[in-house]
């Protein structure tokens, strides 16, 4: 009679694990998902700005939500008779051949004046 007891112990132990991880992982795709259409936002009102030089930015997460805003931010608060708008289509865990991937239709999208790029590179060492 023990033994059952015992096995519906460590149950109970791996369904509240269970439970943890799914809350955990639920939380983290929701974060990922708000900060997207926090990101989403800001690009669409940096494009529906006139009369601004456009700056998009692209790159892995060293890009998406660091340097665009505040790079936008200090162009515009120097003050010299330009407006300047930046887009971040920063994308964490992406790899450099997603980014040229998609270079082509961002061009297309957000027509920049300019474009910034931060990618890692990798190399074989042997």
């Amino acid at each position: 009679m023990d033994r059952p007891s015992y096995i519906s112990y460590f149950k109970r132990i791996g369904l509240f694990l269970l439970l943890v991880f799914a809350l955990l992982e639920s939380g983290l795709r929701l974060e990922g998902f708000v900060k997207e259409c926090v990101q989403d936002y800001r690009n669409q009102r940096a494009v529906s700005q006139t009369e601004v030089y456009r700056i998009l930015c692209l790159g892995e997460s060293t890009t998406q939500e660091q340097y665009p805003q505040f790079l936008e931010e200090e162009l515009n608060r120097r003050n010299i008779g330009v407006r300047f708008a930046v887009i971040d289509e920063g994308c964490a865990y992406t790899t450099t051949p997603s980014i040229i991937s998609r270079l082509e239709s961002q061009l297309d999208e957000y027509r920049p004046d300019m474009v910034v790029v931060m990618m890692e590179t990798t190399t074989g060492s042997g």
